[in-house]
């Protein structure tokens, strides 16, 4: 029974386990702009500029406090959302992956995605995939933590099983497998999400279309393009030039200002 209060703790660790990114202000509905963050006077006169429809001068506001706070998921979901209703979703879906790698969960972020994917005004291939859902969702600390409390647990009933084998009782070795491989299964998400939005450079294409290069020189022949909305890879940067990677054949360079990097290093 004295191992009942350091279960309880592990339980509580998981789910309160810090996330990638700092505390913010909850936000309303998806459809409606955030609640006010840092940037006083100019955000609210974004958030008056979006109510009116002038989008432009919004997403000046907007852009302008994120290059002051370029972290900072409320923002980036706002942007997305004055990006979103402007009819560009490929942009709006650039903010709110950075959004959601800052902060997984970000409820509003979320909705607005749902939305975006059921609007149909991008293609397919730019829909994330069960997995990218489930990391956007739970945070690596989570996900660690929850390896940690079930490697616990499968150390607990290991101890079990020993000691029970010892007294010629029927051991606990069911339990203590499934734990043991519910602890692997944790970790390979754990080190899956790592790879996938930490170890690798992602971005998102910002602009209709960005054409690939064969070299970093705008004067190089265009192999093909990239569309807005695009999730590429970053292999290497040279000056103002990145060659991003979308798939094992298309490989191009293209001006880091028509993508936005939104996770990784």
């Amino acid at each position: 029974m004295h191992t009942l209060p350091i279960f309880l703790l592990l339980i509580c660790a998981f789910w309160t386990g810090p996330s990638h990114a700092q505390q913010d202000p909850n936000l309303s509905a998806p459809q409606a702009a955030a609640a006010p963050v840092s940037g006083g006077s100019a955000f609210t006169q974004g958030l008056a500029f979006f109510k009116k429809g002038d989008f432009a001068q919004s997403r000046e506001l907007f852009a302008q406090l994120l290059s002051e706070n370029p972290q900072d998921p409320v923002l980036l979901y706002n942007l997305g959302l004055v990006e979103f209703t402007d009819k560009h979703p490929g942009r709006a879906l650039a903010y709110w992956r950075k959004a959601l790698f800052l902060k997984p969960g970000y409820t509003p972020v979320l909705s607005g995605m749902a939305q975006l994917e059921k609007s149909q005004l991008l293609p397919q291939d730019t829909h994330a995939s069960p997995l990218v859902w489930l990391y956007w969702r739970v945070p690596l600390a989570g996900i660690l933590t929850l390896a940690l409390l079930l490697f616990c647990t499968a150390g607990f009933f290991g101890v079990r099983f020993a000691a029970q084998k010892k007294q010629s009782k029927p051991a606990p070795f069911g339990a203590f497998a499934s734990f043991t491989f519910l602890f692997f299964v944790a970790s390979g998400f754990a080190m899956h999400d790592y790879r996938l939005f930490h170890y690798e450079t992602k971005a998102t294409v910002m602009v209709a279309s960005a054409p690939a290069h064969s070299s970093p020189n705008i004067d190089a022949p265009s192999l093909f393009e990239f569309r807005e909305g695009d999730e590429v890879t970053i292999r290497r940067t040279q000056d103002d030039w990145l060659q991003v990677q979308k798939s094992a054949t298309a490989v191009g360079w293209v001006k880091k200002n028509q993508i936005l990097i939104h996770s990784g290093t």
